[in-house]
């Protein structure tokens, strides 16, 4: 009878250890570096987006865009100014 316990015990641990290894790999294996998508459109905003972080820590999307005869004043103007009447502020 104890050998059968044993067996038991042995076979609970490792169904432990196999499930942590899968827990470990899901939260790791879901961490992305910086990642880029491509898409057809040719716009710099779109060409130059990426994106970081995973569902775990947060994802930081980013892109950028070189306008012409713009300074940054205004374009930090315009900017609030839109994200203000979306509502994106709160």
């Amino acid at each position: 009878m104890k050998n059968g316990q044993n067996e038991k015990s042995n076979i609970k641990i490792v169904a432990t250890i196999l499930l942590s290894l899968i827990i470990v790999f899901l939260i790791f294996g879901a961490e992305a570096s910086s990642n880029s998508e491509q898409t057809g459109d040719k716009r710099g905003c779109e060409k130059n987006f990426s994106y970081d972080g995973n569902f775990f820590s947060g994802r930081t999307f980013k892109t950028h865009q070189l306008i012409e005869n713009v300074t940054v004043h205004d374009a930090v103007v315009r900017a609030a100014k839109f994200i203000s009447r979306d509502g994106y502020h709160k």
